[in-house]
């Protein structure tokens, strides 16, 4: 029966992004190996397989054989890749991707791409260059502030955190943490839990990851 399934690129495709979302690389890469013929969608679900349950450094592996076997990549792809070079840290590879991105029309002011390069260059503490690519999207959501936040969280700028945050149109759970995690981490702990009362008074749900930043706060104001 999976033979003749994978014998059809529609469904050997459908196969490999079914077993890639239920976390089984093995069965997603041995049906894309039997696969007899391969599309971009087949390749693109294998790459994304990879950066979303690892090893994430296989997902560049994976995106350099599309690459040599002439299929030509989409803003899916890249956007993928491009969060697989964020999470390895991979700022050369990533760069090369913006290059190939600032090129094409079509993939410059996509949002999702332009997203995975903002949170790229935040994450690789390259704030300067995610500014620029933000500065440069024609539409922005609340994923690209929440990068932007988090960024300059990072790079230990609280002051511009705390001002592009007050800018937000609309804010989530992961933009109020990104602050709160900023203030715990530079030593500002009366204000990271002044900032857990404002999120409460918003109606946000925190998370484990707000609890643990205001343990790490009390844990601080009790040493003092």
């Amino acid at each position: 029966m999976k033979t003749r399934f994978v014998s059809n690129v529609y469904m050997g495709s459908a196969l490999v992004d079914m077993y890639g979302k239920c976390g089984n690389v093995n069965c997603s890469q041995r049906t894309f190996n039997d696969m007899r013929k391969r599309n971009r969608v087949s390749w693109n679900s294998l790459i994304t397989c990879y950066e979303q349950n690892g090893p994430v450094s296989s997902a560049l592996d994976v995106f350099l054989r599309m690459m040599e076997c002439g299929i030509e990549p989409d803003e899916l792809t890249l956007a993928r890749v491009v969060s697989a070079c964020a999470s390895l840290s991979a700022i050369k590879e990533g760069r090369q991707i913006h290059a190939r991105v600032v090129k094409c029309n079509k993939l410059r002011n996509d949002l999702v791409l332009c997203n995975a390069l903002v949170d790229m260059y935040a994450k690789c503490s390259r704030i300067n260059e995610a500014r620029c690519v933000f500065d440069r999207m024609p539409i922005r959501n609340v994923v690209s502030e929440t990068s932007m936040v988090s960024g300059y969280a990072k790079a230990a700028c609280v002051i511009t955190a705390r001002l592009m945050f007050t800018k937000m149109m609309k804010r989530n759970i992961v933009s109020w943490n990104a602050l709160i995690a900023s203030y715990t981490q530079n030593g500002e702990d009366e204000e990271a839990l002044r900032l857990f009362r404002l999120l409460k008074r918003d109606s946000v749900c925190p998370t484990h990851y707000t609890f643990g930043n205001l343990l790490n706060a009390c844990a601080n104001l009790a040493d003092l």
